[in-house]
């Protein structure tokens, strides 16, 4: 039996990756009784794609190696849908978060624990903590473990692993928050978003596995770091920034639309200090302790 699809065609990083192509593929399969079976996967590429994220996630989710083709006939014209030989094409389902974080986990053979240590996602590039160092000193201060990681660097077996010691996963808004997947399920996240950003995916997904997901919004501009250049005021109100930012409600192409793009970017890609207090106010609580 075969299987044709189409590779995402957004970023390829490990949030698109996850959300947009193994979650629902892993999701189809159960809906279609086709999960442990014998298929081949045929995979039109994306030539922007570049190379796979996670290889090991094919692995978990098909026997045999993928065949990638540059076009077929049975490939539908989005990642959405996929061509299934005997079943014809089928819309891919919603997510189900929890079973394949448990059967994901099952089958790397990772070991569960009590979770007990705060994790702090590091970022490579953008969206970084401009005062990391004494973020990490606050949060000391409840006396758990505080491991501040970057997972890209870091083999995936591994970095499952790690995972299930976390009681608080804390991360600057990103695709490393996609981890909150593999987190255990009694376990607290909470994303710092950038000031007038708005966005709930992986907020969906936290509550999804019934976990505690909460978000902390810098309301401050002057609290914003950024190297990208800017001509508009960056000390203007949050309620403005907030209109402007939300650039759906504007007409495209026009003046203010333009403008809302350029303070979208700036913010979106800015690092940002955050309110130590307030984040160590917040994962005490939710941590009991």
């Amino acid at each position: 039996m075969n299987i044709y699809w189409q590779e995402h065609t957004g970023p390829h990083n490990i949030g698109h990756f996850l959300d947009d192509m193994c979650i629902p593929f892993y999701g189809a399969l159960k809906k279609h009784n086709l999960y442990g079976k014998d298929f081949q996967l045929i995979i039109k590429k994306n030539p922007e794609a570049g190379k796979c994220i996670l290889p090991e996630m094919w692995k978990f989710l098909c026997k045999r190696p993928i065949k990638y083709v540059k076009t077929h006939h049975k490939v539908p014209d989005t990642y959405r849908k996929m061509h299934i030989d005997g079943l014809g094409t089928v819309v891919l389902p919603r997510a189900r978060y929890k079973d394949f974080s448990n059967d994901t986990l099952d089958f790397f053979n990772i070991k569960r624990k009590k979770p007990e240590r705060i994790i702090l996602i590091q970022r490579s590039t953008r969206r970084n903590f401009s005062n990391e160092e004494e973020l990490i000193e606050g949060l000391k201060s409840l006396g758990r473990e505080v491991y501040p990681v970057e997972f890209g660097s870091m083999p995936f077996k591994q970095q499952l692993q790690e995972l299930q010691d976390c009681a608080m996963l804390i991360g600057y808004h990103g695709a490393g928050l996609m981890n909150t997947v593999f987190t255990p399920a009694k376990s607290s996240t909470l994303e710092i978003l950038p000031y007038g950003w708005v966005y709930g995916r992986y907020k969906q997904i936290g509550l999804a596995r019934g976990q505690n997901y909460i978000q902390w919004l810098n309301n401050d501009p002057t609290k914003t770091k950024s190297n990208r250049p800017t001509k508009f005021d960056t000390s203007i109100s949050p309620l403005q920034n907030k209109n402007v930012i939300q650039k759906r409600h504007l007409k495209k192409g026009t003046k203010d639309w333009k403008r809302a793009s350029e303070v979208k970017i700036f913010f979106q890609a800015a690092d940002t200090f955050v309110d130590v207090d307030a984040i160590v106010k917040i994962t005490k609580k939710a941590l009991k302790v």
